[in-house]
């Protein structure tokens, strides 16, 4: 049958993180699909699936697929498509137990995560290896890396991953939250640090940054709009891409982010990376959005401390300024028209 009018699809977006969700609203609302979001996370336990205790939700094991494929199969086959992302798992109560419709795979941290700590059930297994290798061999399923990481990641486990990088928008609304920054902080002439571990107990990045004589801020804030409002933001770098990145350059902010010569001397210490065993290889920097030659007109590479007090005051915010918006923008048309491309082509089989 001929691809179907978009609008008449109901797809379910199926996640355990918001910003997943958010990003993938913000598409459906453009191109025009029926979308009903579902966050794990937010769901009352037994809704899901009540032999799953903290984080062990994570670890989508035979039976653990099954119990939720049996609770919620008449819930599920109300919908034309159905889209899982964050965590590539979530496909399994689909793969394993007969799910016969349109089924999208958008992985965004690794396709076999689980939670080390509350892995009850020896996940990942063989036969879930299995089920999303021979998914890559039907038509109805599309799995599709958010980072051109996974596909890295994936080949190490013996899973080729063919189809198109699909990244994160990062699109979106302004929400109307209250400010978490003080407001005696001035931040026009200030650069943000993100309070994450990294930051605070690895590398110590306001500590070297005060000592280089940089005016910053280390803190929470409370809404994007907030954070815009900074001078520039300075990222160390670890996982292989993140959404706030995206996010971010909507607003135009400069992101200052070690070198590759750098951050590989920050690594010698102190510093946390997400499967840094990549990084010790460098000729893998290309798969990180960080050091990915796409994203070039939005970053500033800092060599040394003193190297990043010199750019932050010699660089003509300004004029980087509209710059970044810009790419933002183009970044968006982009992947718009990716996700619709997939859309249409699923829709064929949609009855």
């Amino acid at each position: 049958s001929l691809s179907k009018d978009l609008s008449e699809l109901k797809v379910l977006h199926l996640s355990f993180h918001s910003g997943c969700i958010s990003d993938f609203e913000f598409v459906a609302n453009q191109i025009g699909i029926n979308l009903t979001s579902l966050n794990v996370l937010a769901m009352p336990r037994q809704d899901w699936d009540e032999k799953s205790p903290g984080a062990s939700i994570y670890n989508i094991g035979h039976d653990r697929a099954k119990r939720i494929w049996d609770k919620k199969k008449e819930y599920f086959d109300q919908f034309d498509i159905i889209l899982t992302s964050d965590i590539a798992p979530l496909s399994r109560i689909f793969l394993q137990n007969g799910w016969d419709k349109p089924l999208i795979v958008w992985i965004c941290n690794r396709f076999d995560y689980y939670d080390g700590a509350t892995n009850d059930c020896g996940f990942p297994d063989n036969e879930y290896y299995n089920l999303i290798k021979n998914s890559l061999k039907n038509h109805k399923v599309k799995v599709i890396p958010n980072a051109s990481f996974e596909i890295l990641y994936a080949s190490t486990k013996n899973i080729n991953l063919t189809e198109s990088v699909i990244k994160p928008i990062g699109a979106i609304l302004f929400e109307k939250i209250e400010s978490s920054i003080p407001h005696n902080i001035n931040k026009s002439n200030k650069f943000y640090i993100p309070p994450y571990i990294i930051n605070t107990e690895f590398v110590k990045t306001e500590q070297n940054c005060k000592n280089a004589g940089i005016n910053v801020y280390c803190g929470r804030y409370g809404s994007k709009k907030e954070l815009s409002e900074f001078k520039g933001i300075i990222h160390m770098p670890y996982q292989w891409s993140n959404f706030a990145f995206f996010q971010d350059i909507y607003t135009g902010l400069v992101h200052f982010v070690p070198s590759q010569n750098f951050i590989r001397n920050l690594m010698h210490g102190s510093y946390w990376h997400a499967n840094a065993n990549f990084m010790h290889d460098p000729n893998n920097f290309k798969y990180s959005e960080w050091y990915s030659q796409d994203n070039e007109a939005a970053i500033i590479y800092f060599d040394s401390w003193q190297d990043l007090k010199n750019k932050t005051e010699t660089i003509n915010f300004e004029s980087l300024k509209p710059k970044i918006k810009q790419f933002a923008q183009d970044h968006q048309t982009k992947t718009l028209i990716q996700w619709k491309n997939v859309f249409d082509e699923l829709s064929q089989y949609c009855n």
